[in-house]
């Protein structure tokens, strides 16, 4: 008995499964009918959402299409709303189709953006951005942190983590508001559950209606049918008596003397025909009335059949709604729980990381002051340069890039630093990179280009054990010393270059192509020195790769060394201030959209003979200052 019952269970469930999705298939090709290109409206925006939504399982690549349609139009007549839920579908089908975490990260920031606005205009209910956080965006992030570590998730990682702690504050900021949102939900829904079954009995009484006025015209025409017959028999039956009657009296005529015994027995003959002719049409008539009888009792059992089916059916789907609403409503008490739960353990590590984040950031702050502490003085450059400027923009609160200056007699060294990584690491390396150059130049009196970087080379190998730790941090330089005595520049290079201008024309001068420190087996190192005449006016520029290597423009492509040379070349001839200004308006709009990447150092000054001769005695000052 109990396998009878349990087959009948499982298929009521197909069948009301098959009806679901059958129901489903129907919802999609009403909808497609409804789209209308020529029509651009919020309500064919909210179909080609909904289209979107009902295809991710069945059809992405179709969902998807729907969801860039609503996108542009919804673009094109300003509906907030729809750009949000297109965003949203674009986000998830980017993670679950396309299996591009990095590409549904952005699509979710722009939804994000696109609710939080409108819930702070009230133009949306906080479960509306509490069904987007919970149901899409923080569960593919959950999805995408279960991911193996492998390079094509890195970066989708790096981009939503500051998403999810953005996105989880938020959730908890509107989710004390999701039960009265559910609470309203479930009265509307009993409302309407009480309106289709008004609308289900009034259909039924209609249906009642109709059947009885059936029978009674079925039952009229029965009867009509039955009078018919019956006057058909009574006309055979008078022509039958009449014709009988003329044939006795004619016999009587001719034999009234000898067959008057006879006359009467037909007589008796026809009164039987009669009497037998009128029983078989009472008996007829029984018979018709008993077929009729038996086709209204089969009319009765099986409308009371069909009506019976129906109402058990109606019982058993309203039976089961009502144990599924109970279920749903279980499980929404528990995940709002566990919501709950979460947010308060979310809300408690806020709190530590967020008391951590301030520490870490104030030891890092105290670090950039001292950092700022060890870099050359502005105004001792100017003095003897002039005509200079430096554009330093870290990526974080310190920098792995640095910049040095020094006099020694009549020479001036400045040199551009870019030490291995950036950040605090980067910090570190760039003090212990200025301390050994103070030795090598102001201590050691060195003023030999590639004797400074030979030196340095050593310094670093020595100051971090790389042999036997064989750590492979170093710094990339350009060094340069200008001989205002004998008008002449050497420079050297460590992987980074010297352009400098004379005439209109610009030189390019690589470095080595080996860097200061690393693992290699090379305790010294022999860098080249090359040595440049200032017998006329030279605008010199160094940098660190920082400023080239930034991703952006239309493309998210990098800026190019070939495209900053050119740059250099087409603005040498304006002030130095004006040159900056250029320069660090050019680097900000070409990274608005992707952000900064790595530190920037970029140095400008001119050499000129009336610079020689306006420096002498700032040299002199300069030389007592370092001594």
């Amino acid at each position: 008995m109990a396998h009878k019952i349990l087959i009948i269970f499982l298929l009521a469930s197909l069948s009301f499964s098959t009806g679901v999705v059958w129901g489903q298939s129907q919802k999609i090709n009403s909808l497609k009918i409804l789209v209308d290109d020529g029509k651009k409206d919020k309500n064919q925006v909210g179909i080609l959402n909904r289209l979107s939504t009902l295809l991710k399982t069945s059809n992405a690549q179709e969902s998807e299409r729907y969801a860039q349609k609503a996108l542009q139009l919804s673009l094109d007549i300003f509906y907030t709303i729809g750009q949000a839920e297109a965003y949203t579908n674009l986000g998830d089908l980017s993670a679950s189709y396309r299996d591009d975490f990095l590409q549904a990260a952005k699509y979710y920031e722009k939804a994000y953006d696109i609710y939080r606005e409108l819930y702070k205009n009230n133009q949306v209910e906080k479960w509306q951005v509490y069904r987007f956080l919970t149901e899409n965006a923080i569960p593919t992030y959950n999805k995408l942190t279960e991911k193996p570590k492998r390079r094509r998730y890195r970066k989708a990682r790096k981009y939503y983590q500051k998403l999810y702690v953005e996105f989880t504050e938020y959730l908890t900021f509107i989710a004390s508001a999701t039960k009265e949102k559910l609470s309203d939900k479930e009265l509307e829904l009993k409302d309407k559950d009480v309106e289709l079954k008004a609308k289900e009995k009034e259909i039924l009484t209609k249906q009642a209606a109709l059947k009885n006025i059936d029978k009674k015209l079925r039952r009229a025409g029965l009867e009509l049918k039955q009078r018919q017959l019956a006057q058909k028999f009574l006309e055979l039956a008078k022509d039958s008596l009449s014709d009988s009657l003329f044939i006795a009296e004619s016999i009587r005529l001719k034999l009234v003397d000898s067959l008057v015994l006879k006359e009467l027995e037909i007589k008796d003959n026809k009164l039987k025909i009669q009497e037998n002719a009128l029983q078989l049409l009472t008996q007829r008539q029984k018979v018709e009335r008993l077929e009729n009888e038996k086709a209204r009792q089969r009319t009765l059992i099986t409308s009371f059949t069909v009506g019976v089916t129906l109402l058990l059916a109606l019982a058993f789907v309203l039976y089961r709604s009502n144990r599924l609403q109970k279920r749903s409503n279980t499980l929404l008490t528990e995940r709002n729980e566990e919501i709950e739960q979460q947010n308060e353990e979310i809300r408690t590590k806020n709190e530590q990381i967020e008391t951590k984040n301030k520490k870490i950031t104030e030891s890092i702050n105290y670090a950039q002051r001292i950092q700022k502490a060890i870099l050359p003085d502005h105004a001792a450059i100017e003095a003897l340069l002039p005509n200079s400027f430096v554009y330093y923009r870290p990526y974080q609160i310190v920098s792995g890039d640095f910049y040095w200056f020094g006099v020694v007699g009549k020479k001036i060294i400045y040199a551009a630093v870019d030490c291995t990584g950036h950040g605090v690491p980067g910090a570190f390396m760039s003090m212990i990179g200025s301390a050994l150059l103070n030795e090598i130049v102001k201590q050691k009196q060195i003023t030999e280009s590639h004797i400074i970087l030979n030196d340095l080379h050593v310094g670093i190998r020595d100051s971090l054990r790389q042999e036997e730790t064989h750590n492979q941090d170093g710094m990339d330089m350009a060094i340069v010393v200008i001989d205002t005595e004998n008008y002449q520049m050497d420079f050297s290079g460590a992987k980074n270059p010297l352009v400098y201008i004379q005439d209109g024309e610009l030189h390019f001068i690589k470095g080595d192509r080996y860097p200061i420190g690393d693992v290699i087996n090379k305790s010294e190192r022999d860098f080249t020195k090359h040595t440049i005449k200032l017998d006329k006016s030279t605008v010199c520029y160094m940098f660190s790769d920082g400023y080239q290597d930034q991703f952006g423009g239309p493309e998210k492509r990098k800026f190019m060394g070939k495209r900053l040379r050119e740059m250099l070349l087409q603005y040498h001839h304006l002030d130095f201030a004006k040159q900056k200004e250029i320069y660090e308006k050019t680097l900000l709009e070409w990274i608005e959209e992707t952000g900064q990447i790595d530190d920037v150092l970029l140095i400008g000054f001119k050499f000129d003979q009336e610079v020689v001769e306006n420096t002498e005695i700032n040299l002199i000052k300069a030389n007592q200052a370092s001594i």
